[in-house]
């Protein structure tokens, strides 16, 4: 994934989300996040659910960050680009797992 047919390390070594809003439902003890993704110098807009796993002395949480790779233009084997990839097909939905951590 480190290769130019993906992600391109050598030359975007970084990711970044930059949270835009939040809010928490008490009942499924879930946070809602909106922010933008940027992967490769492109940026879009993404929402994802955390569950919240504690409060003290710091806020903690998981989530699954899903993403499409073929809109940051990682088109290796993806049925977005290319046709007729048979079982070649790489699918184009990516699933991180994630921890949130607060900071004093």
């Amino acid at each position: 994934l480190r290769s130019s047919d993906f992600f391109e390390v050598e030359s975007y070594s970084e990711a970044k989300f930059i949270f835009i809003s939040k809010s928490f439902d008490k009942l499924s003890n879930q946070i809602s996040f909106l922010g933008d993704l940027t992967i490769k110098d492109i940026t879009n807009p993404i929402s994802f659910n955390a569950t919240l796993l504690e409060t003290s002395p710091f806020l903690k949480a998981k989530a699954v960050l899903s993403f499409d790779r073929s809109k940051y233009n990682v088109r290796f084997r993806s049925g977005n680009f290319f046709e007729n990839l048979g079982d070649k097909l790489i699918l184009d939905d990516i699933d991180v797992n994630i921890r949130l951590v607060t900071k004093k």
